[in-house]
């Protein structure tokens, strides 16, 4: 998913660079001590990133996921590690196609994507093990309660449990 933030430019540069076999080689050549202070500075460099990154800047382009999804000939994309759980709904080549966007992990549990060959659906695991529905495409009444609220292009489920 984080190659579809395609405006975080800086986020995409250290991206490509580390994701290059020959810098993987070089830096796992190095002493291990050497490789954890380059890790902790990484990390103090992101953090600062962080501050100065707008959300949008953070989040994926739609132009990027339809590339995504075009190029692959598929008309369903599993995005995680984001603090926004949704379903989007797109059209691609004229047909419907969703996003399904699963949540970080947190004290609370997180949401994941079930798929079964009766169809997808996004659950909310929480973090004692507890498992609920949290999906517009199927809702029993012995589970959460759902609503879909829907803008332009994505839908966000709401739950009450």
């Amino acid at each position: 998913g984080d190659s579809l933030c395609t405006l975080d430019v800086e986020y995409q540069t250290f991206r490509t660079q580390v994701r290059n076999p020959l810098w993987q080689q070089q830096f796992l050549a190095q002493p291990l001590a050497q490789r954890r202070l380059l890790a902790r500075q990484a990390r103090t460099q992101s953090q600062a990133h962080l501050q100065k990154t707008t959300e949008a800047m953070m989040d994926v382009t739609p132009a990027a996921v339809l590339a995504a999804l075009q190029t692959k000939s598929v008309y369903q994309l599993i995005q995680g590690h984001t603090h926004r759980p949704a379903v989007h709904l797109l059209t691609v080549n004229g047909q419907p196609a969703y996003r399904w966007v699963v949540g970080d992990w947190n004290e609370q549990g997180t949401v994941i994507l079930s798929c079964m060959p009766s169809g997808s659906q996004l659950l909310k695991l929480s973090s004692n093990g507890s498992i609920s529905h949290y999906s517009p495409l199927e809702c029993k009444k012995d589970y959460c309660t759902l609503s879909l609220e829907c803008k332009k292009d994505y839908c966000t489920v709401v739950t009450s449990c």
